[in-house]
């Protein structure tokens, strides 16, 4: 490493592997809990009394089906960001986006926020109706306190985003070297860590989308063919159509695995898969291949997977 000057930036290989490939996305959705908790010591039990510090009984709230609309946008925003982006493993709400893929990021988010605020507006004009039907349905659990005024409410769902540099600011030498040299020291253990996740995530990825092919392809017990659906090949094609820009680690072990994949799918859908048994074989004995090369690189499950802000259990 070169001798620390004014002009020596915070940085590491991986750091400038990965922040050359992408930017930072910053993610803030947010909605209104519709899960509290209930007093657990007014239930007893059959068999006996349960200590209520041990036990948690809720009561949901807002169950209608323009809440459930709105929680259904955010599934959808979810499943669009594990196929496009990936997490930062700095903090919740930071994914690290391909640069190549910000301007069609930037259309989808801009739709789903559109389209999560029409929801919100329907669930603000059944309110009145919603409070009513909860009152219906928890009985003496109702407590209207627990519902905010329309203006409250509609404040609490929320979406914002931004595009954010993911580099450390090199100001930090000027105020302290100790600081800076103990900064540098953390930011790269972080990077290296960063880089080692991300890889690990792609790498689980293919091997999960590939097993879940491979099982639907299989017989059953009885010999009995299985239901092949869409979103079970095409979430292993999208995996390889997006692979090469979401590959900031350069794994090329990982690459060379995806390559044998693209070969084996190349022309093959779901339509003439379902069509033609030796097709169905031939792919069947091929995925058997890739499944072996993953296990030689010792795919370990990523500690992080892609989450949003306020996500319910």
């Amino acid at each position: 490493m070169s001798t620390i000057t004014s002009s020596t930036p915070i940085e590491t290989t991986n750091m400038v592997k990965i922040t050359t490939k992408t930017i930072g996305l910053d993610l803030l959705v947010g909605k209104p809990s519709s899960i509290k908790h209930v007093n657990s010591n007014k239930f007893a039990h059959k068999e006996g009394v349960v200590d209520p510090g041990s036990v948690i009984i809720s009561k949901r709230m807002l169950n209608s089906k323009e809440f459930g609309s709105i929680i259904r946008l955010d599934g959808q925003l979810k499943t669009w960001l594990h196929k496009i982006a990936l997490p930062s493993f700095f903090r919740r709400g930071t994914f690290l986006l391909p640069l190549g893929l910000v301007d069609t990021s930037d259309k989808a988010l801009a739709g789903y926020k559109e389209s999560r605020n029409a929801a919100v507006k329907d669930l603000l004009d059944a309110y009145p109706t919603i409070i009513d039907a909860d009152k219906k349905k928890l009985g003496p659990e109702f407590n209207a306190a627990d519902y905010p005024d329309k203006n409250v409410l509609e404040a609490s769902f929320y979406v914002s985003y931004r595009y954010v540099s993911l580099e450390t600011p090199e100001k930090l030498e000027d105020i302290s070297a100790s600081i800076f040299q103990r900064e540098k020291e953390r930011v790269s253990q972080m990077w290296d860590s960063t880089a080692e996740n991300v890889r690990d995530l792609l790498r689980f990825s293919l091997q999960e989308t590939v097993d879940k092919l491979a099982c639907a392809l299989m017989p059953g017990e009885d010999g009995s063919r299985k239901r092949l659906s869409k979103s079970t090949v095409n979430n292993l094609l999208e995996f390889l159509a997006m692979f090469d820009m979401r590959n900031i680690t350069d794994d090329k072990e990982l690459e060379a695995v995806v390559n044998k994949c693209k070969g084996i799918l190349e022309g093959v859908d779901l339509t003439n898969i379902k069509k033609n048994e030796e097709l169905k074989n031939r792919v069947l004995s091929s995925l058997g291949e890739v499944k072996t090369d993953m296990l030689a690189l010792a795919v370990k499950k990523p500690m992080r997977k892609i989450t949003i802000e306020n996500e319910e259990e």
